[in-house]
């Protein structure tokens, strides 16, 4: 089912996963992400991330959309482990007109 959240990170958290250089920030500013996850399976040790796309891709173009949006899932993953305090181990992107899933690598580092 859908799961909106709302999670706080301090910079120096999200800049890696947008693939940004670490960078001063002032102490007291953070970055807030708010967003709704299409389908998240909160399992007793860990949990498990669908997105479902609509873009119509195939073929190896499918494998490049993918990496355009492993950023985006892996915020949520960090959102969903800070929130429930528990390991994202699996992420999937479900391309809906190509009827593929692509798996992303999750970190299943446990807290972020």
């Amino acid at each position: 089912r859908e799961l909106p959240f709302t999670a706080r990170f301090e910079h120096a958290e999200v800049r890696p996963m947008l693939g940004q250089e670490p960078g001063a920030a002032p102490m007291d500013e953070f970055v807030v992400v708010q967003g709704v996850i299409d389908l998240a399976v909160v399992l007793e040790q860990e949990i498990w991330l669908l997105d479902f796309k609509t873009d119509d891709v195939r073929g190896e173009a499918l494998n490049a959309r993918s990496k355009e949006y492993e950023p985006q899932v892996q915020l949520y993953a960090a959102a969903l482990e800070k929130i429930h305090q528990k390991p994202v181990r699996h992420l999937w992107l479900h391309f809906l007109t190509a009827g593929q899933t692509v798996e992303l690598p999750a970190a299943g580092s446990g807290l972020r």
